[in-house]
């Protein structure tokens, strides 16, 4: 009996010490404790099974109760938390299941695909007593991740549209979902209101998701991480995920997989493992598919486990949607880009391309980051459909079909505006010669992260370099133009950037310049050379861009450009922000926050290459925005252009010497600021996630103490708990936000702090219980409790995400805090304004408004008459400032389509079928403000609201693009388009234009106009101007 006992302790070490102890109790006592009133079935347990007591159980939803040793037994709530009930939910999830409609739980989610059976299906929801559906309209991979991870199914594959599972029924809940994808419910995110939409059932939104436990009969592809729609097929059966044979598989049988996960059309099925041989059972052979099958397993096949294989005839699929680089044979991570759908490879038109989607095609195609997005066909004009257009991406993608989109095949562009991208290896690792493709160059220089460095050829399996004899600018400009890098500066011998390793492998090169590849080059042959690696060559490019302050090693600063062998500035004559903007895109570090003037950061020094610059947002250099030449300019260095760039929310960079390899002190860039991580409990699981994030393997170590030196801003994250499955380090477990290290006895650092910001002091702030603090005016105090209750508790709680509120202890429960009262219904010392600023998103419709909460705190001693508005001093580091004036608006109309001779005010008299070229100017005083045309229109009346209105514009689209074309709205203070008008009911009577404007703010919208199929309504963060009009404008049918 003993032995017996000590062994079945053993097997239970690994259970939470509270059910371990509730065990203990249980074999020692034998207690049958039951609730009052209601008899126990002991007969229908099964041991370890889990139920929800809940009105008999019939619910997702109920008191957690758990089957063990012949009797139901309850679970204690000490450290209770969400993840724990994450586990109970996942273990519950019973595939095959019927759907009962009145069983639902106000908010639960469900995929309908015959039965409910898997992760993938139509998204539902229950609200208001009611199972519902989802508008397509927005849906796109990041909203799809939010309802992947609420059910407990991993991270999202694919997010169909289309009523891809078919049409639902009932109410449709909710219409333009906006996620940022950090939301633990499909509710939670951004929408215009439950039921509120202008769709169709036929636009139902759906899911496909990776799961990591297996639902029975689900299928995943394993590819890498089974990140696309490519890979070995694998199936989960009997508990346990399995292989199937290729033996009679074929085109059919992949289609079925295909559209069981929802990726569209099979494109190939790949025989003997090309995907890699599997592990565990082969469920499946011989299997006969016709084509309409649900699932692979319901194709005709011997049985379950039934074969004469091996995990060497392991079958695959390759569905369509794959990409490839167009580049002289697509042999390079560099080209234009091309998309293979519906059985046919197409373009992608250039249209709001730039770096963050081109970035989603590098890392598809294993190129790691993008090094710049070329646009206007940069590499040649492609054929065949152009698949996408106005391409919208995260940057968390894992396909560029996933990015924002208007649809397949729906585009305003031609050839000649061919999407295209240049790709930069990973560096600072061991290279994985079976990574390279036949031919391909690529330049090694701490991180190949600039077009500069050694120049290095993957042949014949293996990376080499290029010897430095014969070689010169000529053949430099031949690699320059292979990796799409402009013109070459220099050609640098003798090593440079260091010396390589493996093959030399082309020696005495003598290009004519012409040639597509430097392997085209003259030479001696292929690995026949009298070098060794300290005669390595090397490229150097024109037009590089870096950014001086304190070592280049953020993204701000003083903006430099080499031209002509020669660092120099830029003079900062009109210089604005969305000049700024070109260079922070060039760099790779999302958006501009400022354009400083006066050498902000220091005055430089050498030519000053550029002045008067003028960029419309779009160029990929600012090299390549208007300006009156090289070197002209009439500027002194006290006059040295900056910029201050955003960074990318949520970016992960390594500091270290530069921030120039895989390894050094962890930073986050997080509302607007790089910040660290706290190491407490880092570990190499947290560290492996930072890795995989920076595209640089996995983790050899997780340094602690400020190893790489100590870093400075807020801290951004404690307490970090991963799995080890997170995509980024801000998705792992962490008590919030700039929560961190509050230690009795540990002094605050109060500058960490946001302005607004709450958090909750409880032996290191890191759970959702402890005494309240408010940042304010840069220092951290706490709230009086006087009169605090259960309601005022519950709005803090709110504001955390810890759910509602159960208890609002007062008188210091959590121990006297120290610094100013902030709060109390009798302050004795200050009076507190709270208030919230609500910035609208530009074009989505019914947008929900992003909230900036703030306070002002104004002393009770302050001296103030009741004529005379109190004007608080605000700290310049944080909140929101900003310079008021009133726009003033001008509309001109012009001779030509250059925009360059407008007709002088008064009446115009202009030949029957004459083009109207329309101009719009905007003088305002921020430069974050760009103008859009909202409604242009002619009418028979100077008066503007006129009822007779004859639309070019509606709605910041042009009503016919075959008559109106919009050359600029939305990227300046400018706007301008042309416009094909006849005579109004062929009468030949005077016309008025009339245009309606708004200035919208570039720090919170995407302003330049989306126009799509379908007019999105939109709520925007755009101010409208005053309507102007200009005519009378007469026609003259005179012959000429």
């Amino acid at each position: 009996m003993i032995s017996k006992f000590m062994s079945w302790m053993w097997s239970m070490m690994e259970m939470p010490g509270g059910l371990l102890l509730l065990l203990i109790l249980q074999f020692f006592t034998g207690n049958n404790s039951v609730q009052p009133g209601r008899p126990v079935d002991n007969s229908t347990g099964v041991e370890g099974q889990v139920r929800l007591a809940n009105e008999g159980n019939s619910s997702c939803s109920g008191r957690v109760e758990i089957f063990l040793l012949g009797q139901w037994g309850t679970v204690c709530d000490d450290h209770w938390d969400l993840v724990d009930a994450h586990v109970v939910c996942r273990q519950l999830v019973q595939p095959g299941r019927p759907v009962d409609n009145s069983t639902g739980v106000e908010g639960q989610v469900r995929l309908a695909n015959e039965g409910n059976s898997s992760c993938s299906g139509r998204v539902e929801i229950f609200l208001l007593g009611q199972w519902g559906t989802v508008c397509d309209d927005h849906w796109d991979l990041v909203d799809a991740h939010v309802v992947c991870r609420q059910l407990g199914c991993g991270r999202a594959r694919s997010a169909p549209q289309s009523a891809r599972f078919g049409q639902g029924s009932g109410p449709i809940w909710l219409d333009n979902v906006i996620c940022s994808g950090r939301e633990p419910s499909i509710t939670d995110c951004r929408h215009p209101g439950l039921g509120v939409h202008n769709c169709g059932h036929n636009e139902d939104a759906s899911v496909v998701c990776e799961c990591s436990t297996g639902v029975e009969g689900q299928v995943r592809l394993a590819n890498e991480g089974n990140s696309s729609c490519s890979g070995r097929v694998e199936i989960f059966l009997l508990g346990q995920w399995g292989t199937v044979c290729d033996d009679h598989w074929d085109l059919v049988d992949a289609h079925v997989v295909c559209r069981q996960l929802g990726c569209g059309r099979a494109r190939s099925a790949p025989q003997s493992a090309r995907f890699g041989q599997g592990s565990g059972p082969i469920w499946l052979d011989n299997v006969i598919c016709s084509g309409r099958e649900p699932s692979i397993t319901d194709c005709r096949h011997p049985g379950l486990g039934v074969h004469n294989c091996g995990h060497n005839e392991d079958a695959s699929v390759v569905f369509e949607g794959q990409v490839r680089l167009a580049n002289e044979g697509n042999s390079s991570c560099s080209g234009r880009v091309e998309i293979f759908l519906l059985g046919q490879w197409g373009t992608v038109c250039d249209d709001h391309w730039d770096l963050v989607d081109a970035h989603v095609v590098c890392r598809q195609l294993g190129c790691g980051r993008a090094r710049s997005a070329p646009q206007s066909a940069r590499f040649g004009q492609g054929s065949g459909p152009i698949w996408l257009d106005n391409v919208i991406c995260s940057g968390r993608e894992p396909s560029i079909t996933d990015c924002r989109h208007p649809g397949l095949g729906v585009h305003n562009c031609g050839h000649n505006e061919d999407a295209s991208v240049v790709c930069e290896f990973q560096q600072g690792r061991p290279v994985d010669n079976s990574t390279g493709v036949e031919g391909q160059v690529r330049l090694a220089n701490e991180g190949n992260s600039s077009c500069s460095g050694r120049v290095e050829i993957f042949l014949r399996g293996q990376w080499g370099t290029v010897c430095d004899d014969h070689w010169d600018l000529v053949d430099a400009h031949v690699v320059c133009r292979q990796l799409g890098c402009g013109r070459a500066r220099s050609a640098p011998q003798s090593a440079r950037f260091g010396q390589g390793s493996g093959p030399i492998w082309l020696d005495n090169v003598i290009c004519s310049g012409r040639e597509p590849s430097i392997t085209d080059c003259r030479h001696p042959g292929l690995g026949v050379h009298n070098c060794g690696h300290n005669e390595d060559a090397s490229v150097v490019f024109e037009g590089q861009v870096r950014l001086a302050n304190e070592g280049n090693s953020s993204c701000s600063g003083r903006v430099e450009i080499f031209l002509l062998g020669q660092w120099g500035t830029v003079c900062d004559d009109h210089w604005d922000l969305v000049d700024a903007h070109v260079v922070c895109r060039q760099l790779g570090c999302g958006r501009a926050r400022s354009a400083p003037q006066h050498a902000r950061f220091g005055q430089g020094s050498g030519p000053i290459w550029l002045d008067n610059v003028i960029c419309s947002g779009r160029e990929p250099s600012i090299t390549d925005c208007r300006h009156p030449g090289l070197g002209v300019h009439n500027c002194v260095h006290n006059e040295d252009a900056s910029v201050v760039c955003e960074g990318v929310e949520g970016q992960v960079r390594l500091a270290n010497e530069g921030n120039s390899s895989c390894s050094g002190r962890v930073e986050i860039f997080l509302l607007g600021q790089w910040g660290t991580v706290c190491d407490d409990h880092w570990d190499l699981v947290d560290a492996h996630v930072v890795c995989r994030q920076l595209g640089c393997g996995r983790a050899r170590s997780a340094p602690q103490s400020a190893r790489f030196g100590q870093g400075s801003g807020p801290i951004w994250l404690d307490n970090v708990i991963c799995s080890g499955r997170e995509p980024s380090i801000t998705d792992c477990r962490h008590p919030g936000l700039g929560v961190h290290n509050f230690q009795p006895g540990r002094p605050v650092d109060n500058s960490t702090g946001v302005e607004g910001q709450v958090r909750l002091a409880n032996e290191g702030n890191s759970s959702c219980s402890g005494r309240v603090e408010i940042f304010l005016l840069g220092q951290w105090g706490t709230v009086c409790d006087d009169h605090w209750d259960l309601v005022d508790a519950h709005v803090v709680c709110r504001q955390l995400g810890c759910g509602r509120a159960r208890s609002a202890p007062q008188s210091a429960r959590f121990g006297q805090g120290s610094g100013p009262i902030w709060l109390d219904n009798t302050n004795r010392t200050h009076a507190i304004y709270s208030n919230s600023l609500y910035l609208y998103r530009g074009n989505v419709s019914f947008s929900r408004p992003v909230s900036l909460p703030f306070s002002c705190a104004y002393p009770l001693d302050t001296d103030v008459s009741m004529n005379v508005a109190v004007r608080p001093v605000l700290p310049s580091a944080v909140g929101l400032s900003g310079l008021g004036s009133k726009a003033r608006a001008s509309m001109s109309l012009f001779h030509t389509s250059n925009f360059t001779q407008p007709y002088p005010s008064g009446l115009i008299t202009l030949p029957v079928g004459s083009p109207l070229h329309v101009g719009v100017s905007v003088l305002v005083r921020d430069p974050s403000f760009v103008v859009v045309l909202e409604n242009c229109y002619a009418s028979n009346s100077s008066n503007s609201n006129d009822t007779a209105q004859y639309f070019f514009i509606q709605n910041k689209c042009p009503t016919d693009r075959q008559q109106v074309a919009v050359i600029e709205s939305g990227s300046s203070r400018q706007a301008r388009f042309s416009v094909l008008f006849l005579l109004i009911h062929g009468e030949n009577s005077d016309i008025y234009l009339h245009c309606s404007l708004s200035l919208c703010d570039q720090r919170s919208s995407r302003c330049v106009p989306s126009c799509r199929r379908r007019t999105s309504r939109s709520a925007s963060s755009s101010a409208p101007l005053k309507p102007l009009t200009i005519g009378p404008i007469t026609w003259d049918k005179s012959p000429e």
